[in-house]
């Protein structure tokens, strides 16, 4: 038996996909709803799953990434811009869907 240890990233991606792979499996395979309550529970589930309440995962954060040239874009756009680094969940996003 091996020593415990921390997951690496791509162990964590795995799992992380693999849960999406299934909830989206268990949403197409429900004959009594339609198409879009299928897909509200789909989006719900996976807010959810970001939020960290499905149990099989922690939650994780969803950060802003712009390009490195969109503030300067946007400014000279005269349009708003995202702010880099930017939590955007720091919130129960199902609770808020």
């Amino acid at each position: 038996m091996t020593e415990p240890r921390v997951k690496t990233a791509e162990e964590v991606r795995e799992e992380f996909l693999n849960h999406v792979r299934e909830t989206t499996k268990y949403w197409a395979a429900l004959p009594d709803k339609t198409p879009l309550e299928r897909l509200e529970g789909l989006t719900f589930s996976l807010m959810v799953i970001f939020d960290g309440g499905s149990m099989a995962l922690p939650a994780f954060d969803i950060v802003c990434s712009p390009h490195p040239d969109d503030e300067a874009y946007c400014r000279e756009e005269g349009i708003n811009w995202y702010p880099d680094g930017a939590v955007i969940n720091e919130c129960q996003l199902h609770e808020m869907l």
